[in-house]
């Protein structure tokens, strides 16, 4: 008898099991060659930035001082005409969503790269070479925020961000809630949200660190809440959300001042709140700015910056006719606003020099300041009538003060 081979077919079973088995060894390939990648773009963009940085110092030593210019984007106008002598092809990053960036004042000057991994690599030329990991894992985007000139303190920057265009480019949540802030070594920074109109712009108060010129914003994560905290951004801050008022910040005639919904109102003549917190100003500068609402009663004095020797000075009053300021040589001209709105009230005081008075950014009022003393914040009624404050805060104050810019939009 003749024995016919048997042709045996693989069953499904067998042939899913090879498509699962080539599939997992495809992936491994996959993933160890993505690495091999990233790891080689990053020795690039490592190499990429020293090569700027010895152009750079070339070009200070031919010229003095580094180029000046705000938070740019390499080889987008930037550097292109400076380095032109010292570097034969400016480096750029070779993914669209990543870039090298440059600032300097002139004396200093910071280089940055964002690596694969969302580390930042920077070289600054007083500190040198460093590489931080990202400190937001989740967010999309960042930018190089840059400040006009280096701190010598820790200091509350002020920032303008439009939703869109220059800011965050219409990818941060409406209400800006997952806005975070860093800075360039990865550490985290305190800030507080004043003011938001959702999809439009906020304003928003980050506390800098010492020594630094710039620091990251981050943004886009639509899961993220807010974790603003205006009590670790300034020197005093209250904002008023308790139900009753913090006496670990207030004194005297706490009884007679109410807190509700977030205000704090006060309708008793003649008593007077004090903050806990009395700074010395012979050395150091201040500015208190408060939001505040104002009725037509004369002789009421809202949320003030007092300044205690004699004369006593540095007092605001506001009145039915405007604010009058009390200094050194007496009260001011009462200056215009309108009543029964709010406004956000500033009073910017330099030790030995000057204190200015402002009306929602508009200087109201400038007198000299020629003595020392330690400052509170006060509240107090005159007449009858009703003050209502929404927030005060105090942060630290210098004449020229540095100005931020934002740089271009980099991914995380």
């Amino acid at each position: 008898m003749k024995l016919v081979p048997f042709n045996r077919a693989f069953t499904l079973i067998e042939l899913l099991v090879v498509i699962a088995i080539v599939g997992i060894l495809s992936g491994l390939v996959f993933v160890s060659m993505s690495g091999a990648i990233d790891a080689a773009k990053d020795a690039k963009r490592k190499t990429d930035l020293s090569a700027i940085q010895k152009a750079l110092t070339m070009y200070q030593s031919s010229n003095g001082s580094y180029p000046i210019l705000a938070s740019c984007t390499i080889g987008s106008s930037c550097l292109e005409t400076e380095l032109a002598s010292y570097i034969a092809d400016l480096p750029i990053d070779s993914d669209a969503t990543k870039h090298y960036t440059y600032s300097s004042d002139g004396t200093d000057f910071t280089l940055s790269a964002t690596l694969s991994t969302g580390s930042t690599y920077t070289f600054n030329s007083t500190s040198g070479w460093a590489e931080s990991s990202s400190p937001f894992v989740g967010w999309t985007y960042k930018k190089l925020v840059t400040l006009s000139s280096t701190l010598t303190q820790d200091y509350q920057i002020k920032l303008t961000i439009p939703f869109g265009s220059g800011g965050c480019e219409s990818n941060c949540n409406a209400d800006f809630s997952d806005l975070r802030f860093a800075a360039t070594n990865g550490t985290v920074l305190s800030y507080w949200i004043e003011s938001y109109t959702a999809s439009t712009t906020a304003t928003v108060w980050v506390k800098a660190l010492n020594n630094s010129s710039s620091f990251y914003m981050y943004y886009k994560n639509t899961g993220a809440t807010t974790t603003a905290n205006g009590d670790n951004t300034f020197e005093f801050f209250d904002d008023f959300n308790g139900g009753s008022l913090d006496l670990t910040k207030w004194r005297e005639d706490t009884s007679n001042f109410t807190v509700s919904g977030g205000i704090l109102s006060n309708t008793t003549n003649g008593v007077e709140l004090w903050s806990n917190a009395v700074i010395t100003t012979s050395t150091n500068s201040y500015a208190m700015r408060t939001r505040s609402l104002i009725s037509s009663n004369d002789n009421q004095i809202g949320l003030a910056h007092y300044v205690d020797y004699s004369p006593r000075a540095e007092i605001i009053q506001w009145t039915s006719s405007g604010a009058k300021f009390l200094g050194t040589t007496g009260w001011s001209a009462a200056g215009k606003y309108s009543l029964g709105a709010y406004h956000v009230f500033d009073i910017l005081l330099i030790p030995n020099s000057t204190c200015v008075y402002k009306v929602d950014g508009t200087v109201s009022e400038t007198q000299n300041y020629s003595s020392p003393g330690d400052m509170s914040i006060v509240a107090s009624v005159g007449a009858s009538g009703t003050t209502t404050s929404d927030w005060v805060l105090l942060r630290k104050y210098q004449s020229v003060e540095p100005t931020p810019s934002f740089g271009a939009e980099q991914s995380n």
